[in-house]
């Protein structure tokens, strides 16, 4: 394969025999509707084809997936659960079965960039310190960000309530093309966690708020459809793009706005931007992990390799040596947390968890689970206490990194 960066081939371009042989591991749950772009996105890494094997755990899926997967991607090595073992067990199961001195654990809602594994191997390779790498996750499809400002106020100080947040509107619902697409929208900078009153769900916004709209292949509608309620009995809320004002609203109570965004039509490339999923995990002082970077737009501020307190489990690569040393996930997480887990235990042995920028992935986030969903929330709650149990007293010795 041509393209691949020079200090891992010869000057011929033929590929270096010291190239790693690297196992990657992806677990599956009735998700057969994304591994068709997974899989394909690996058949043309920028890495020796014979230099890496792809694994798919399946944990005892009800679509079909494994025949489809065979049928249709015969290269890959399947390996079938006869139960559902979760994220933890099912990544046991295909690294105990894997090849490689190098393992790369990839959730099936997701799509790579040509140079995703060998960005992340190059600097695995930098020191026998890095135990693991993780890659730059982003948002799956582009977003459209756009601007919106009110005047608002703190409801306490003008008696209208004990809140002592700085408001401006409650954003309710969000209609593209007639469909509507609250859930998929981004909610970027300034918006409060979702509330409910008589009229049911919404998020508050501040007086300056950035939402970003999700512009998917073949979607070319153009209309806009927001449900806001402000705080002040009227309000006037102005919607900009890209620093051009796109609608200027007077409202009063609850009401439905109409942006025509012909811009849509033409070069959105233009206007789009890519969000930010994952560019490590960090541990908050409260003891949560987060995604660094998490729903911010891309702008180059996460352009440079660095030290990490872990990875994202969706995309990263592990070293055989640290998993021998630290072991490997704890399958009683099932799922949330049991990769935070294993890099704690990591650091504490003295391995170093870098991140990688070069390592582009695109990813669906929460495709097997949807986010705050039940099931999402059990295991996420759960499991943070859990994983602070595992951890003890030894969380005072770890330093955080941001």
């Amino acid at each position: 394969m041509s393209g691949i960066p020079g200090s891992l081939v010869t000057q011929s371009g033929i590929s270096n025999p010291r190239f790693p042989f690297v196992s990657i591991i992806i677990v599956n749950y009735n998700g057969w509707r994304w591994l068709g772009d997974c899989l394909s996105s690996l058949s043309s890494l920028d890495y020796p084809s014979d230099r890496y094997e792809v694994i798919l755990v399946d944990n005892h899926s009800s679509d079909g997936s494994p025949a489809l997967v065979k049928k249709h991607y015969p290269w890959v090595r399947i390996i079938s659960s006869r139960r559902n073992l979760g994220f933890a067990g099912g990544n046991n199961l295909g690294i105990r079965s894997s090849r490689g001195g190098m393992v790369v654990l990839l959730n099936n809602d997701t799509v790579v960039d040509k140079k995703w594994l060998i960005a992340l191997v190059e600097r695995a390779l930098e020191t026998e310190k890095i135990g693991a790498v993780g890659s730059k996750l982003l948002f799956f499809y582009p977003h459209l960000p756009i601007h919106l400002s009110c005047r608002g106020g703190i409801p306490r100080d003008m008696g209208l309530s004990p809140d002592g947040r700085h408001l401006g509107f409650k954003l309710r619902e969000v209609w593209l093309g007639g469909q509507n697409i609250t859930q998929e929208v981004r909610l970027v900078q300034e918006f409060y966690s979702w509330e409910e009153d008589e009229r049911g769900p919404f998020r508050w916004a501040a007086s300056e708020s950035l939402l970003a709209l999700p512009i998917k292949e073949g979607r070319g509608e153009t209309r806009v459809v927001l449900e806001v309620e402000p705080l002040l009995d009227e309000d006037e809320v102005v919607f900009s793009l890209n620093g051009l004002e796109r609608g200027r609203f007077r409202i009063q109570g609850c009401q439905k706005v109409e942006l025509n965004l012909p811009l849509l039509e033409g070069r959105t490339d233009v206007y789009q931007r890519w969000l930010i999923n994952s560019t490590g995990t960090i541990l908050t002082p409260e003891v949560y992990a987060a995604d660094r970077g998490f729903q911010s737009l891309d702008q180059g501020q996460f352009d440079r390799a660095e030290e990490v307190f872990g990875a994202c489990g969706a995309s990263v690569l592990i070293k055989k040596e640290m998993l021998e040393d630290v072991g490997l996930f704890e399958d009683k997480f099932f799922m949330y947390y049991e990769d935070v887990d294993l890099f704690w235990r990591a650091r504490l042995r003295g391995w170093q968890i870098m991140y990688e920028p070069r390592s582009v992935v695109r990813h669906i986030h929460c495709g097997s689970s949807q986010e705050w969903s039940p099931l999402f929330t059990y295991h996420v709650l759960r499991n943070r206490l859990l994983m602070i149990l595992r951890g003890g007293v030894a969380f005072l010795g770890v330093q955080i990194l941001a």
